[in-house]
């Protein structure tokens, strides 16, 4: 037995083509099902109505119940990170390139990491 439910755009969208004399029914079907799970007869399009409503109060039914068990459990908030001092323990590893890559026209320019990167030709409109 529920307090509440899940009403979608879907179902008045469904229960608004109906004739006056069956949206209350199909209302009163929909809303037994999702509170208290209880199966009202309903006849004619309004039968179509809440068979189409059914599996979707089903699965709001189902996270509603899942979420009563207790759900994700909570964070460990005694997991906190110690904010230890360094230990002086400092790198003097210098990164410093020994060779200079050239590319092997002269020019001093550095070579691409990767030998199949394709350099842009320069266009020109000279000869045409």
């Amino acid at each position: 037995m529920r307090d509440s439910l899940v009403f979608y755009r879907s179902f008045y969208e469904a229960i608004k083509k109906l004739p006056k004399s069956l949206k209350l029914s199909a209302y009163d079907a929909i809303v037994a099902y999702a509170l208290d799970e209880e199966l009202l007869e309903v006849k004619g399009a309004a039968n179509a109505v809440f068979t189409m409503a059914v599996p979707q109060v089903d699965a709001n039914n189902k996270k509603f119940k899942d979420g009563i068990k207790g759900g994700r459990p909570s964070k460990n908030n005694n997991l906190r990170l110690s904010h230890e001092e360094p230990n002086g323990n400092e790198n003097e590893n210098l990164n410093v390139n020994e060779k200079e890559k050239v590319n092997g026209n002269g020019n001093g320019a550095h070579a691409p990491k990767d030998s199949r990167i394709l350099r842009p030709l320069a266009l020109t409109t000279e000869g045409r």
